[in-house]
């Protein structure tokens, strides 16, 4: 339990820096929070959190998955009576996610409900045993363009005719807007834009879609450079290399999956770079090895690494969870000197990652681009104990580098 109090106290101190360095400027402090009782309870100081935050966004979904094994909704509004007869009562729902937030005296008006516009997807163990509980025999089948195993986007829902089992709120439930083509989403943006840009002055949106048209109704771009290879490859791979290897070129890939090319190839389309912020991980993905003789780019794996102890997701391990790992084990440290990334092996674990070096130099990139600002994907997975050093070790490097390039604009030292 320690853990857990050392995690609250340290993410109420984040949140209390935020709102001092940030308020005074006239921005909102917010903060995607957990929907599942047991989550809120382990996690979060709510009585202090809350005096903080101008926006709770709750992430009222992901209560089933791929990491349980098992059958179960992505988002249930209300409890199944299989819920009760397995035990699970209706702790894992939306209904009681967002009424027991609302029990703790949280000002409803700072609440946001968070819902998905993807499913959670099942291989079934068995073609006759369908129901929820029932086992699976592991995740679905990943989709064409989002590329992840147990997961697909309505897109990609809609495409694929609900082919593996998936599961997904269902538009005649009144639960579901469907994105019937491009020319939608253009539709919807300007719709957002006419109704929100004047009142709330910003319209976000997170983009992989390289889209011409979407920039002039968009306030910021947040770039996902980062996930350019995990579990979901069936080989090694970074998950956020800055530069080309030369075995990209070897295996056919050339410099596609990198940092820099996603982010240049944005630059290209005429975006305003005032306009962009670079995506970067506090997370790493991990990788089963096949044969721990064979340990480079591109060499074939066994499947996605253990699960961490607290993010609890086969293939992915936050930073804090690398540090406590990593930390008096004999696990290898190697520096890609072509990638400008970091990767560390145990045993039969490969993890690729972000550290202090690697992020000072994706921060240097992206000044030097001429960016707007830097987005993290995700500020509870840095080494918020300080294992690797300092706390925040990674958060407080992109403000340095920042801080830095900003007084080397200005002609200060």
């Amino acid at each position: 339990m320690f853990y857990y109090y050392v995690l609250q106290e340290n993410f109420v101190l984040l949140l209390k820096d935020f709102s001092e360095a940030y308020k005074p400027k006239g921005l909102l402090v917010t903060a995607a929070l957990a929907g599942a009782v047991d989550k809120i309870n382990a996690a979060y100081d709510v009585d202090e959190i809350t005096k903080y935050l101008d926006m709770l966004n709750l992430m009222t979904y992901d209560y089933h998955g791929a990491f349980d094994n098992f059958i179960g909704h992505i988002s249930p509004l209300h409890a199944s009576s299989l819920d009760y007869k397995h035990g699970r009562n209706s702790t894992y729902i939306v209904a009681t996610g967002l009424e027991y937030w609302l029990s703790l005296n949280v000002d409803p008006a700072k609440i946001n409900m968070g819902v998905p516009t993807y499913g959670r997807t099942f291989t079934l163990l068995d073609q006759d045993h369908t129901s929820l509980y029932d086992p699976v025999a592991g995740p679905g089948k990943k989709g064409e363009y989002t590329g992840l195993k147990g997961s697909l986007g309505y897109h990609e829902v809609c495409i694929n005719k609900l082919s593996p089992l998936v599961s997904i709120d269902d538009i005649s439930d009144d639960t579901a807007i469907t994105t019937e083509n491009l020319e939608d989403l253009h539709t919807l943006l300007n719709a957002l834009n006419n109704e929100f840009a004047k009142k709330y002055n910003i319209i976000k949106y997170f983009v992989f879609l390289n889209i011409l048209k979407y920039f002039r109704y968009l306030d910021m771009l947040n770039l996902m450079t980062y996930d350019y290879h995990g579990a979901f490859d069936n080989f090694i791979g970074h998950i956020s290399p800055l530069h080309a290897s030369s075995l990209d070129y070897k295996h056919g890939r050339n410099s596609t999956y990198i940092v820099a090319t996603g982010l240049e190839y944005w630059l290209s389309l005429n975006v305003d770079p005032a306009k962009i912020n670079m995506g970067v991980p506090t997370y790493g993905r991990t990788f089963t090895l096949l044969d721990q003789d064979h340990t480079s780019l591109y060499d074939p794996v066994a499947g996605p690494g253990k699960k961490g102890e607290y993010t609890g997701l086969k293939g992915s391990l936050g930073y804090h969870e690398i540090c406590e790992f990593f930390s008096g084990s004999d696990s290898t440290y190697y520096w890609d000197d072509e990638q400008k990334v970091p990767h560390r092996i145990y045993n039969d674990q490969w993890i690729g990652y972000d550290d202090e070096r690697s992020m000072a130099k994706k921060i240097d990139f992206a000044v030097e681009r001429g960016v707007g600002g830097i987005m993290v994907w995700t500020l509870d997975t840095d080494d918020f104990t300080g294992i690797c050093g300092k706390k925040y070790i990674l958060l407080n490097t992109i403000k340095n580098r920042l801080e830095y390039h900003e007084k080397q604009k200005n002609g200060k030292k």
